[in-house]
């Protein structure tokens, strides 16, 4: 199974993965303009976040719109400005600097207003311990209006794990797991680093070992998906999740949850 997606951004809107790939439930791919270009996106039966990577931007729709929107050079820079656009609505995106905004989209009949995420926003929190030690900011968490997706950034540091203990979220078991494919996105500073991401299952159908490079996709139909950053280099990857059920409940990989138990 072929889960890995290498492909580089060019100049306008690039798709890096479409819903019936792996990923069933989610559309993903990456916005890259020069300042003063425009993009256009309809939105017709599907919900998309947006979340600004670098530069700033206007964004204008029908009867809503934001200016200067961003400011973070990269994503190393700082926390992101975001927003949402519901089914049945458009807007057109506005380069002020060069800009590169990732598009996360899913099938969706939600009805209501378009929002704007501004880092202020942001929920930020410190996640695990030791060497699986990160920062996650939650983007457009379960709290936040939106039909199936949930996205979110996590930052590594050098040498650390993340996604750790292995957790999945394949099956929907009242609130031990809820059902949610999902993709990871990396960057990885300095640009030449690379990390290592595993994805697998209990039955052994997907064991899968990939040397993930700066801008690389993960696509994670289900399994557990631990991802260790090399020693030197700092780790970031989005997330995007998409389900019916838009709850982030995790099962712990059985062998490993010892892990994170209350030590003496």
């Amino acid at each position: 199974m072929d889960l890995l997606v290498r492909k580089q951004a060019q100049r306008g809107f690039t798709p890096i993965v479409n819903a019936g790939q792996q990923t069933a439930g989610i559309d993903f791919g990456l916005l890259s303009l020069q300042k003063d270009e425009e993009y256009s996106i309809a939105a017709g039966g599907k919900e998309y976040a947006a979340v600004i990577l670098g530069g700033r931007c206007d964004i204008r729709g029908d009867d809503f719109g934001w200016k200067h929107a961003g400011g973070r050079r990269n994503v190393f820079d700082g926390t992101a400005t975001a927003f949402y656009l519901p089914p049945a609505h458009n807007c057109r995106i506005t380069a002020r600097t060069p800009l590169l905004v990732a598009l996360a989209a899913a099938e969706s009949s939600l009805k209501c207003e378009p929002v704007f995420i501004e880092p202020d926003d942001i929920h930020v929190r410190e996640v695990g311990k030791d060497n699986y030690r990160r920062q996650v900011h939650d983007i457009f968490d379960v709290n936040r209006t939106a039909g199936r997706l949930i996205v979110g950034e996590t930052f590594s540091p050098p040498g650390n794990w993340s996604s750790y203990p292995p957790h999945r979220h394949e099956r929907d078991n009242n609130e031990a797991e809820a059902r949610l494919e999902e993709v990871y996105f990396f960057r990885i500073h300095p640009q030449q680093g690379f990390a290592i991401q595993r994805v697998y299952t209990d039955n052994g159908e997907i064991d899968e070992m990939f040397c993930v490079r700066d801008g690389d996709l993960v696509m994670i139909p289900r399994g557990y998906h631990p991802v260790v950053a090399a020693p030197g280099y700092r780790l970031y990857y989005l997330w995007v999740l998409a389900g019916k059920r838009r709850q982030l409940f995790t099962h712990l990989d059985p062998q490993h949850q010892w892990i994170d138990a209350p030590r003496p």
